[in-house]
């Protein structure tokens, strides 16, 4: 340096005095002809170096530097300031001198008051101002015995490096831009010299490196990124030294912080503004050019070397942790919610994920290497093999390299193999959703995942510590992804390298040599050993039953019931026998842990055995005795379950409220009002609210029992061939009867409360006071054991499940009161509302009864043709209550077969028995059949009843079966004369009606009860009044005798009572569901292209056929879920013409396919697709696409759930399909199931359990809903409140006059 020279020589020249690291590294050149004072004692340095400071300190202050007018006083003036740094901090006085000296260069780099010779050669005095204050940065240690005087000059000096460590930054942030590259150069290396200065020695307890090593490097690399220098010595000289800091903690950790923070930026200039950030630095955001952030983005990530180079295996780990989170970091790509432009459609392209094997080719070898180094590194090498798992977990649109996939099959093995309990855990924990990859060969690592699993989950050894919940949940959903995966293998075996430790290989495993037919897709090589798919099968199955029991942790004990279902799903064909063992294990956990498990996980585990109902062909198959014994187990749990609530209820106190007694004595009115707790008396809210008052543990309790009744009327209703068994329909009504508070007719005598056996009597609130006395159950209980009953009696044996047009799609009856008034109203002439109060009356049975009574007449039927074909007079009793709506037709038949009187006058009577005829009897008739089948034809000729001919020839057929009688005494001739009988009665029709004519020719039992008021010309001899086979049909029941008018009482004919009624019959008699079903195709990542989409790939077509039955919308009786055929099939709101539906006793649920929808190309957003599919709470998505699905895609703020399956491309296998399970940020659900998240099945069980995943799903959303009740007790809450407001009171006089009258009285116009 040259004082004269006025110009600075930044590479090859000399440097003003600096830390001396600075030079001794190489990095810059020292002149000592510029430490002018260095040779002075220190008084002497001292005193000049006050006085020039503190003088300076004044102008500057003063912006009085006029004084400092030539290059020669700024060198003079800058020697002394400088000399300060280097002084003795120790010495009185020094510190304040070194803090003035700071604020002078702090002025004289930041403002604008510097001298003028400095100004105007900026560059060369910047560097020089550098250069002097690294002086500070030379560590002065402190030993341990200096004590406190020693600990406080520590704190001094640190300040005062702090201080100007914060001048420099400050003056990079706010300056930096104004720098040329030379200058550039000298900052970095001076920076570069006071970090080595300090950081390269190892670390001491009290020294100032410990101290100042965060800030420093913190510093040193904000400066160097501000800098963005290309120049390859600097970058050279980082890299060498920082590899010398890399003992130090902090020298990593910040490392990986700044790499991660250029990596985010990387990602906002790689895919979109979407992602990553746009600045680097949150102090002072820095926005890098986008050619700079790149460069300096590759040349950062090798500063420190490799990292399996630090030997301090804290700080390896903390290297491969920063490699972890950048890693990370690239595959988050895509999973951002997309900013939303116009109409909600995304304003950019999506961005697609970069390549896993792109990542590997930046991090891959330091991963491969790092996974290794079990010994130097057990942490460092449990880190790498769990990001190298999650690499491979990865769905990728490209496969992995086979090199990659060979390294990383390797290494897996040897982790899983190694006997090291951090690396297995690493592995078990980071390989969920690893067996629904693309990695080639990835199936060989089954039996090694089985072995391990198997260890660490049962046997515990060496996994004490690290058994946590975290890992054991990991195992548990690797599991359920093994599941499908071992269920569809084609091949026979799997080829490992050798058998894993623990596993426990069968005899019929075989060597190299005896091995035949190929194995799993993993291993071309020679040698291995081949292990049996089953006998994975096998472990899989032993760990999920054996884990059932020991488990403590309530979500894996729901994660182990739904694998439990799942396996019985994929297996059950195959295995018959093995539904027994799954289905006891479960039985037998419900019964010994019911008081030990959390009640979520009891109701998880019943929800479990409901999800099994559709597979009970098979389990019946396996074991006869399955499903009689899961009814009776269940029964036994229930009367159980009882009993403890009945003891906890008595401890509360709590015993002697809530029972119900009889019905009242005029009309039955409810003793609660509606949403009210019967037992509380507390009003329900919610689905949960009716056991919302008792005490925390009473609630679960009681939730717990209902659903055990629940879960036995599930297994009633699917195989109800159970109930023939005696003992098995007295054990269900015995545990109906425990629940509603009867004695049971089924116990001996002395059991019965000291009384003799009595009758079970009728179900419902009817009985006598003495036959029925509640005990002080929740409400919650009484209602599912009355809608068990009501099962039993109503829907079992009455619906065929295989037809779900003929039969589940209603439970309830199309036949209103207003369509029979409305033809009877056509056939009198009359208004409806004149019909309905001629024709109609209104009961309440019980107060949980409604009878609705029409009379239909035979004088009426003249009046229309359709009517007519109802022949005669009969009543139409509809019956609604809170099962539904049913409804009868009843006449009174006085003789057998009345419709054969007119052709069989002089015959003798029909028999009364019908029976098939031996084939002896019928060669002993010889040909009479013969016979008469000619004399039909020539009889049909001679009558012009061609046309007829049909008809009589299924006469014929009838008139076969009904001779066919053993032993009868009618001749040749008296059958040709009954044939010729029913010509002649066929060429005189108008003698008879022609729906007459139908109902004889078909030989249907038939027989008119109008003669009793008629002549024998079909004349009226006396005019009806009121309605008497109503009153009859009544009567005869017992319904109107004296005796029952206390529990059959009138409905006032009002309009309330007809309101409250159809509010009755709108209300659903089970649940009813809608779910969406969206198909993503490949490269499709917006809303508009997933709802134009009007088809899909073959496997999701035959997984939509599946998925329930195709209805036709305009012929569909069932729940709608809002689709609607409109009038004009042109129209924009056309939601297509068919829609898959699906109907059980307990539920029904209608999806909603945009695909199969016609789509409206004026439309963008396809409203009158969204309107459905975006407001289903779950939404099914089938996706194409390589990619995660988007939640945000269809903007929609309603689907809450998503249920997203992913086809798998396994060589040597079926069709599989990855599961995951989403749910919407915010949204907090209960266990659902059985399907779990990463799941991996099998196409044949796919849509089944889809749509039980699909349900529980809905369901556990909506019992969460302020409002929510079930069908049962909304509709009960109905009919209470009809009850109480519409029945009448009455005196016996006017309430069998009702039966008389013509017209409504006025009493029952109230």
């Amino acid at each position: 340096l040259s004082p004269h020279s006025g110009r600075y020589r930044s590479r090859t020249g000399h440097a003003a005095m600096m830390n001396p690291a600075i030079y001794e590294l190489g990095l810059l050149e020292a002149d000592p002809r510029t430490e002018l004072l260095k040779g002075y004692p220190f008084e002497v340095q001292h005193a000049v170096i006050s006085s020039l400071v503190q003088f300076y300190y004044k102008i500057t202050h003063a912006n009085e530097l006029v004084h400092v007018s030539t290059t020669s006083h700024v060198d003079y003036a800058m020697e002394a300031i400088g000399g300060a740094f280097a002084l003795d901090i120790s010495r009185e006085g020094v510190q304040g001198i070194i803090i003035r000296a700071t604020c002078v260069y702090e002025n004289w780099l930041n403002s604008e008051r510097r001298p003028g010779p400095m100004v105007r050669n900026k560059q060369r005095y910047i560097g020089v101002m550098f250069q002097h204050m690294s002086q500070m940065f030379i560590n002065r240690s402190v030993s341990k015995s200096s004590g406190a005087d020693g600990k406080v000059l520590l704190d001094d000096h640190e300040k005062l490096c702090d201080r100007i460590l914060d001048v420099m930054l400050n003056f990079v942030r706010e300056h930096g831009q104004e720098l040329e590259d030379a200058t550039w150069d000298n900052v970095l290396r001076v920076l570069l010299g006071m970090c080595d200065c300090l950081l390269s020695v190892s670390e001491a307890d009290l020294d100032l490196a410990s101290r100042l090593c965060p800030r420093l490097i913190k510093i040193l690399l904000e400066v160097w990124v501000r800098s963005t220098t290309r120049t390859e010595d600097n970058w050279s000289h980082l890299q060498r030294l920082y590899s010398r800091w890399t003992h130090r903690m902090h020298a990593v950790s910040l490392w990986s912080n700044c790499c991660l923070q250029l990596t985010m930026c990387m990602l906002r200039l790689a895919f979109g503004p979407d992602e990553g950030q746009p600045h680097i630095f949150a102090e002072a955001p820095l926005r890098l050019p986008d050619d700079d952030l790149a460069y300096l983005w590759h040349r950062m990530l090798y500063i420190m070397g490799n990292p399996n180079a630090i030997k301090t295996p804290a700080n390896h780990l903390a290297a491969i942790q920063g490699i972890t989170a950048m890693i990370d970091a690239w595959l988050s790509v895509g999973s951002k919610p997309q900013a939303k432009g116009v109409k909600g459609k995304p304003s950019r392209e999506p961005p697609r994920p970069p390549s896993a094997n792109a990542v590997l080719d930046v991090f891959g070898e330091w991963l491969f290497e790092a996974a290794t180094m079990h010994k130097a590194s057990r942490d460092g090498a449990a880190e790498a093999l769990g990001i190298l798992c999650r690499v491979f977990r990865f769905r990728c649109p490209t496969p992995f390299d086979r090199t990659y996939s060979a390294r990383f099959l390797r290494i897996v093995v040897q982790a899983l193999e190694s006997g090291q309990r951090d690396a297995i855990v690493s592995v078990l924990s980071n390989s969920v959703g690893l067996f629904s990859s693309s990695v080639e060969g990835a199936r060989m690592l089954l039996p090694f995942f089985a072995a391990q699993i198997r260890q660490l989950l049962l046997t515990q050894t060496n996994y004490e510590e690290v058994s946590s919940r975290g890992c054991r949940t990991s195992c548990l959903r690797i599991l359920g992804s093994m599941i499908g995966v071992v269920a569809r293998l084609r091949a026979k075996v799997i080829k490992v390298p050798h058998v894993p430790k623990g596993f426990p290989l069968s005899s019929t495993s075989s060597s190299p040599s005896s091995t035949g037919g190929g194995g799993d897709d993993a291993d071309d090589r020679d040698g291995g050993v081949s292990i049996p798919v089953s006998d994975v099968h096998s472990v899989l199955a032993d760990v999920l039953l054996k884990t059932l029991t020991s488990e403590s942790f309530p979500p894996n004990q729901q994660l182990i019931l739904c694998n439990l279902s799942v396996l019985l799903w994929e297996n059950v064909h195959a295995q018959p026998e093995l539904s027994h063992t799954v289905i006891k294990a479960i039985l037998w956990n419900i019964k010994e842990h019911v008081l030990d498990w959390e009640v979520e996980v009891t109701l998880s585990a019943l929800q479990v055995l409901s999800s099994l109902t559709p597979l009970h062909e098979s389990v019946d198959q396996g074991n006869k005795n399955t499903i009689p014994s899961v009814v009776n187990e269940l029964c036994i749990s229930i009367e159980t379950g009882i009993e403890n609530l009945l003891e906890m209820l008595k401890r509360s106190g709590r015993a002697g409220v809530g029972t119900v007694s009889g019905a009242g004595s005029s009309g039955g009115a409810p003793q609660t009002p509606r949403g009210t707790d019967a037992f509380s008396g507390t009003v329900s809210s919610s689905g949960t609210g009716v056991n919302a008052a008792l005490p925390k543990g009473v609630a679960d309790r009681a939730r717990v029992v209902a659903s055990m009744f629940e879960t036995l009327r599930q297994w009633i209703y699917a195989a109800s061939h159970i109930l023939a068994v005696s003992d098995t329909i007295k054990n269900v009504l015995k545990t109906i009867e425990a629940a509603l508070g009867r004695r049971s007719a089924f116990q001996e005598p002395d059991k019965a409360n000291g009384g003799s056996a009595s009758g079970g009597g009728s179900s419902g609130s009817g009985d006598t006071p003495a036959e029925f006395s509640a005990p002080p159950l929740p409400e919650s209980v009484r209602d599912e054991a009355q809608v068990l009953l009501s099962c039993i009696l109503y829907h079992t044996h009455t619906h065929d499940s295989r037809r779900v047009e003929e039969g589940m799609v209603r439970l309830s009856t199309l036949v209103h009161e207003d369509d029979e008034v409305a033809e009877i109203a056509r056939a009198l002439g009359c208004t409806a509302e004149e019909a309905k109060r001629r024709r109609v009356r209104y009961f309440m049975l019980d107060g949980s009864t409604i009878v609705t009574v029409v009379e239909h007449r035979r004088s009426d039927r003249t009046h229309h043709d359709d009517y007519a074909r109802r022949k005669g007079d009969y009543a139409t009793i509809i019956v609604r209550d809170v099962s539904g709506r049913y409804a009868w037709d009843c006449r009174v038949d006085y003789v057998l077969d009345e419709e054969m009187a007119p052709f069989m006058a002089t015959k003798p009577a029909m028999p009364r028995v019908r029976s098939r005829c031996t084939s002896a009897f019928l060669a002993e008739q010889g040909g009479w059949m013969e016979s008469a089948r000619d004399a039909v034809a020539a009889e049909a000729q001679q009558s012009d009843v061609a046309e007829r001919k049909d008809m009589l020839t299924e006469s014929l057929s009838m008139f076969q079966d009904l001779f066919r009688v053993e032993g009868s005494q009618l001749g040749q001739n008296d059958s040709l004369s009954v044939f010729q009988g029913l010509l002649s009665w066929e060429s005189n029709r108008e003698k008879l009606t022609a729906g007459e004519a139908r109902l004889a020719t078909r030989g249907r039992s038939y027989t008119a009860p109008h003669a009793l008021v008629r002549g024998d010309n079909g004349t009226a001899t006396q005019e009806m009044v009121g309605v008497p086979y109503s009153r009859m049909l009544c009567n005869h029941l017992g319904l109107s005798s004296v005796g029952g008018r206390s529990t059959f009482a009138m409905l006032a004919y009002s309009q309330r009572t007809l309101r409250q009624i159809k509010f009755l019959d709108n209300q659903a008699e089970r649940e009813s569901y809608k779910i969406g079903v969206l198909f993503v195709d490949k490269d499709q990542h917006h809303q508009h292209d997933v709802l134009t989409n009007t088809h899909g790939t073959e496997a999701y077509e035959r997984f939509i056929k599946r998925l329930g039955v195709s209805v036709r919308l305009d012929q569909h009786t069932g729940f709608m879920g809002g689709l609607r055929v409109p009038s004009d099939q042109n129209s924009n709101d056309h939601n297509g013409v068919c829609a898959p539906y699906f109907a059980s006793h307990t539920y029904e649920v209608i999806f909603h396919v945009p695909t199969m929808m016609p789509s409206n190309p004026k439309e963008t957003q396809q409203i009158h697709k969204k309107r459905h599919v975006g407001n289903d709470v779950v939404t099914v998505v089938w996706s194409e696409n390589p990619f995660e699905y988007r939640t945000d895609m269809l903007t929609t703020q309603f689907n809450q759930v998503y249920i997203v399956l992913y086809p798998v491309a396994v060589p040597n296998t079926l069709s599989l399909y990855h599961v995951r399970i989403v749910l919407k940020s915010g949204v907090n659900v209960g266990a659902f199931g059985p399907l779990q998240d990463h799941m991996v099945v099998t196409e044949d069980v796919l849509p089944d359990l889809v749509r039980q995943t699909a349900v529980t799903a809905y369901r556990s959303v909506r019992s969460r809903e302020d409002g929510y009740t079930t069908p049962y007790r909304a509709r009960k809450a109905l009919m209470d409140e009809l009850a109480s407001r519409c029945s009448v009171t009455s005196g016996m006089c006017e309430y069998y006059h009702t039966f008389f009258a013509n017209e409504p009285t006025a009493l029952e116009q109230k």
